[in-house]
């Protein structure tokens, strides 16, 4: 993590939009305690990069770690940049990664990190009382790609 400065972030991170052929999202219900970012709020898997690490690494490793999934196949989204320095918030940087994922991926994941996961559609995710709102951001974005 590097911090300061205009080119430094906060928080450099990766998120998969983990996406079924039929639309749907698949979302990770956060822990709900202190020292957690947004708790007890929706959001799409993913992490920090750890120092030296490529994103497409970073990606890998924490799907991995946190769904004890291996994607066959990742393609780059977006980069989403959030500059809330003038309210002293952070500076952070998130890459969002499409994974394409099956109806049997998603029954062979095991959620070791968080509450638990939820299969929603873009739909359902708005109507979701907490989502975190980047990761809300690049959803819609995906969708509106997808839908045209």
């Amino acid at each position: 993590m590097a911090y300061g400065g205009e080119g430094r972030f906060d928080a450099d991170s990766v998120a998969a939009l983990l996406v079924t052929a039929a639309g749907t999202y698949v979302l990770q219900r956060r822990d709900d305690r202190v020292g957690v970012d947004f708790p007890g709020f929706v959001g799409l898997f993913g992490g920090a990069i750890e120092e030296g690490e490529r994103p497409e690494d970073a990606l890998m490793r924490e799907l991995h770690e946190e769904l004890s999934f291996v994607p066959a196949r990742i393609a780059s989204f977006a980069t989403l940049i959030f500059d809330e320095r003038p309210s002293g918030g952070w500076h952070c940087r998130r890459r969002y990664f499409e994974v394409p994922v099956s109806p049997g991926d998603i029954d062979t994941m095991h959620v070791s990190e968080g509450q638990g996961m939820d299969v929603l559609d873009c739909n359902g995710v708005t109507q979701l009382p907490a989502v975190i709102p980047y990761d809300l951001c690049a959803i819609l974005m995906h969708r509106r790609g997808v839908s045209g």
